[in-house]
């Protein structure tokens, strides 16, 4: 009977020590951060990790609910009850509070809960109200929008797709006003020129032009008269990428005629310089992305002036 009495008392000895050792085992939380902790059991005590890191922090027991850091000189854990337990310091006298977490438990739950709700959601859609299997009109209709959808979201993720399309078919009418005009006199008109012109094929544009200006001529010899010039062309540009995506710098050729017509008092000698002509010209310039729709640009070139400044519309 003595005997047995304290082969009892061993045993409940054991048990506690083995309970009290195991209660620091688990997840643990700080609050203000949301900082979990998971501590496991080792021979001479726990282990410690700090969320996902690869590392652990090993601890020594000291008592039934105390434990001290092997690492750390003066870091103790110690657990205050079934559901807190500190951390804390001697030397600094810094001191963390902890809460019991099981995150496997939650995670466990969630996952339960997420896969309850969505079969009842797939139960819900595909059955009627007397519990037959519907038509898959709807599914039809859920997979078309889904795959409208993951084209949508394919066109956003992919910039530089649509970027490319976009410049290969575009157009512009573009409007400008010549400085340095190719025809002699003085005043009238300024030179204006439109044109059109349309992407081929990459960095390659082909289009119309159109131009217009008038020259005067007064107190020569007494008389006084005007020319107007009148030209039609097309051309063609091949457009850089040298300067990103805002700079479009070109260069190209352009074949014209030009018809001239004069009026005023000049009826001696002004027909000499009426003669109509078919010419070519190089031209070179730059635009620039101003917005969507507008592409200011400047000019270089024969035409109806040497230099160009003006405004293209992105049709």
């Amino acid at each position: 009977m003595k005997y047995q009495l304290i082969f009892t008392i061993l045993i409940l000895q054991i048990m506690c020590s083995t309970v009290q050792a195991q209660s620091a085992i688990g997840n643990w939380e700080y609050e203000p951060t949301k900082t979990v902790k998971l501590i496991e059991a080792t021979k001479n005590g726990i282990k410690t990790k700090i969320d996902n890191q690869d590392s652990y922090r090993y601890y020594d027991q000291v008592s039934d609910t105390k434990y001290k850091c092997s690492e750390i000189e003066n870091l103790f854990l110690e657990v205050i009850s079934g559901s807190t337990l500190i951390t804390y310091n001697t030397s600094t006298n810094k001191k963390n509070t902890w809460k019991r977490l099981d995150v496997t438990n939650i995670k466990m739950e969630n996952s339960l809960v997420d896969a309850s709700h969505s079969e009842f959601e797939n139960n819900k859609v595909n059955k009627d109200d007397n519990g037959k299997s519907k038509n898959n009109k709807n599914s039809k209709i859920s997979n078309d929008s889904d795959t409208k959808s993951r084209k949508e979201s394919n066109k956003k993720d992919n910039p530089a797709k649509l970027k490319i399309a976009s410049s290969e078919s575009r157009s512009f009418l573009n409007f400008g006003v010549g400085f340095l005009s190719n025809f002699g006199g003085s005043g009238g008109i300024p030179p204006v020129s439109l044109s059109y012109n349309r992407t081929f094929k990459k960095n390659i544009k082909l289009g119309g032009y159109a131009g217009f200006a008038t020259s005067n001529f007064g107190n020569v010899d007494g008389y006084d008269w005007n020319y107007r010039y009148l030209i039609f062309g097309a051309r063609g540009t091949y457009h850089f990428d040298l300067l990103g995506d805002k700079f479009d710098p070109y260069a190209g050729l352009m074949l014209g005629y030009t018809l001239v017509s004069f009026g005023g008092d000049c009826e001696p000698f002004c027909g000499d310089g009426t003669s109509n002509y078919i010419f070519w010209s190089g031209l070179a310039g730059l635009r620039y992305q101003l917005t969507d729709r507008f592409e200011p640009f400047a000019e270089l070139g024969y035409g109806i002036s040497y230099f160009t400044i003006g405004m293209s519309i992105n049709l």
